[in-house]
Parts: structure tokens; sequence; C-alpha cells
């Protein structure tokens, strides 16, 4: 699982570098201790004929997912019918049978 690294501020006498800084801070601050902050990659061979179950590895319910790569032309959402596990398995479904990589978040 990959997390966002800390942010490490330079010390200038530079104002407005202190604030644009201080700004950049905070949000990234607020990321690290958000779920967002947690992704996972996840390669996975999906069929058109079934709902394909994803193991997430994110110990929780994902809050969505990205589709980084494919090795065909297809669509990939969430099937929203099956609701077993939601915190070990990511239930997906596709308009093209091929092998998928997912960032899950």
């Amino acid at each position: 699982m990959s997390t966002i690294p800390s942010f490490k501020r330079l010390q200038t006498g530079e104002e407005l570098l202190q604030r644009l800084q201080d700004n950049i801070g905070s949000v990234l601050d607020a990321l690290t201790k958000s779920d967002i902050s947690k992704v996972n990659i996840v390669t996975v061979d999906i069929d058109s004929a079934s709902t394909t179950a994803v193991q997430h590895g994110m110990g929780r319910p994902p809050l969505g997912f990205v589709l980084v790569n494919s090795t065909a032309d297809t669509r990939v959402w969430r099937d929203a019918t099956k609701t077993q596990a939601l915190d070990k398995l990511l239930y997906i479904a596709t308009n093209q049978s091929g092998t998928v990589t997912l960032l899950v978040f």
C-alpha cells in the first residue's frame, strides 16, 4: 500500500514562499491523515460474462478506483449489486474481457 510522503518545507526568508509552503503543507497534511492517501495498484483478468471479485488489500471498503491500464478497449464499473466483504473485495463488471490494472483508493 502506498502513502503520500511527508512534505518538507524549505527555510527561506521569502514571506511569499513561506505562505505557499504553509498552504501546500496544510493540504498534504490533511490528505495524509485521510483514507484517500492509501492506495493499492491491482492487476486482474476480467470477463465480460460475469462480475469479477478483486482482492484490493485496503482493509476497508474502497472509496473508488481508476483504470490505469488495459489490454482491451474496455469500460470498467463497480457492480453495486454485490455487497459481501467489501473491506476485502471490489466487485467490477466490464463490457470487454481482458486484463486491467486498477488504482484502488
